[in-house]
């Protein structure tokens, strides 16, 4: 009986904070569009973290836009505590993947290179498709076609 209780009080007090989450976000989203911009988090940080100075707080945002998308998810929002932590402890900011693949410079003869899709005129095409037997090279040829 006190564990049916307890799961119900867990589910009921998830519910809250979820809820609590999304008015939080609809309250940030100043242009009603649905999505919340590093641009309209950094003013809602701004007023709650006074303590910050520029650095921290461009630091904070970036953290949590974890994605480097500029727009701040659900999920992200989640994390804005975890973030928010990470900046006053002065832990270093990690790397986003655009980052890290630009900090590896331009590939050489040999280099595995990153995944990416291109659209054709009918369907994506991804380079971790399946084009044969794996492990063998893939040639990519990018063609200018004049119609």
């Amino acid at each position: 009986m006190k564990i049916l209780l307890m799961s119900a009080l867990m589910v009921v007090l998830a519910g809250s904070v979820s809820l609590a989450q999304d008015q939080a976000l609809s309250a940030i989203d100043k242009d009603s569009d649905g999505k919340v911009t590093t641009a309209e988090f950094k003013s809602y940080a701004e007023t709650r973290l006074q303590q910050f100075d520029q650095n921290q707080m461009d630091d904070f945002v970036k953290r949590v836009d974890a994605d480097g998308n500029g727009e701040i998810s659900e999920a992200e929002f989640g994390k804005r505590m975890e973030a928010m932590q990470a900046v006053r402890s002065g832990e270093p900011a990690p790397k986003k993947e655009a980052e890290k693949e630009e900090a590896k410079g331009p590939l050489a003869v040999g280099d595995m290179a990153s995944d990416f899709e291109l659209q054709s005129i009918d369907k994506t095409i991804k380079l971790s498709d399946n084009f044969g037997d794996e492990g063998k090279p893939v040639v990519v040829v990018f063609s200018r076609a004049n119609w």
